[in-house]
């Protein structure tokens, strides 16, 4: 099945956006680029694992053939239609990230060879969702990472430098950025930013020195 056709079914079925919980959509354009960036550093038979999915990009990769998918979202009735609109073929786990604050992590029983995440882009929201995607991710493994390019009209690049070595840091090479190449509905444009995890990540180390607080993460 073609899979413009098949993004074009796929935005029909998401609900509206939510401010609250910060979960904006892209359009149609922007999903096509994903999905090709996808598909250039995976295969079906890889285990791929989503910090978050409002723009059902674990539904294309199902209707494409993909079979070892999981999501983890704060929202229950996106987790509820990905489930139903994959007659439960998605892997889905209700977790609120903000419970690292209470030392709490995302730790899944096995390890992925992909994960994929659009962030919250302040600076904890950030660090906390790249790294729940490290720590279930093997060595080798690939993110796809949607990141800021222009954010209500503005270039952040102070937020783009911590962003940087927030990644080096941590050990990850940066394989590829496609800048400009995400827009939502409501004006902020985000580039796709692709790393690989040179090491191995130990479950009892979590990567994070410094946290800002709840009213940090949205």
């Amino acid at each position: 099945m073609n899979y413009l056709k098949i993004i074009g079914e796929i935005i029909k079925l998401r609900p509206p956006d939510k401010p609250k919980i910060v979960q904006y959509h892209v359009n149609a354009y922007s999903l096509v680029r994903r999905i090709k960036k996808i598909l250039d550093y995976s295969n079906k038979s890889d285990k791929i694992f989503f910090i978050g999915d409002d723009d059902f990009t674990s539904l294309i990769l199902y209707k494409l053939g993909y079979k070892h998918l999981t999501v983890i979202d704060i929202d229950e009735e996106i987790l509820n239609l990905i489930k139903t609109y994959s007659k439960s073929n998605i892997n889905t786990i209700q977790f609120d990230l903000r419970k690292v604050y209470k030392g709490k992590y995302p730790f899944l029983k096995e390890k992925y060879d992909l994960f994929i995440t659009d962030p919250s882009y302040t600076k904890d929201g950030i660090r906390i969702f790249i790294m729940s995607g490290l720590i279930n991710l093997k060595k080798n493994g690939v993110g796809i990472i949607m990141l800021p390019y222009k954010y209500k009209g503005d270039m952040r690049w102070a937020k783009l430098k911590f962003i940087e070595e927030f990644l080096i840091r941590n050990n990850l090479l940066i394989l590829e950025i496609i800048p400009n190449c995400q827009k939502y509905y409501h004006g902020t444009k985000s580039s796709i930013v692709i790393i690989k995890n040179m090491t191995k990540q130990k479950d009892n180390k979590f990567k994070i020195k410094k946290l800002f607080g709840y009213k940090h993460f949205y």
